[in-house]
Parts: structure tokens; C-alpha cells; sequence
């Protein structure tokens, strides 16, 4: 569709759901940045920076 919608959500199964990328930012800064597919490959990413 060419729709770009910026989501900010605590909730990551809910995020997963209807996204296609993942941004994690940090101080304003973009730390890491992949697909949703990518980010479930990382889970020293997902337990540092979304508590997981």
C-alpha cells in the first residue's frame, strides 16, 4: 500500500503482529534496527533492550 506508520508500543507480541520492521532507540539514538523476523534471531537484543 505504501503506508509508513510510525507505532511506539511496550507490547512486542502485539508490535509483531502488525509490523515489518523493528527500531530500538536509545538516548535518540537508533541502536538497532532489522525485520521483525530478525529480531526473534537476537535474543541478547530483545533481553537487553525490551526486557524480555
Amino acid at each position: 500500500m505504501g503506508l509508513t506508520i510510525l507505532l511506539v508500543e511496550q507490547n512486542l507480541e502485539f508490535a509483531t503482529l502488525i509490523s515489518d520492521r523493528a527500531y530500538v532507540i536509545e538516548t535518540g539514538h537508533i541502536r538497532y534496527e532489522s525485520s521483525i523476523a530478525d529480531l526473534g534471531d537476537r535474543p541478547e537484543i530483545k533481553e537487553k533492550n525490551l526486557m524480555i
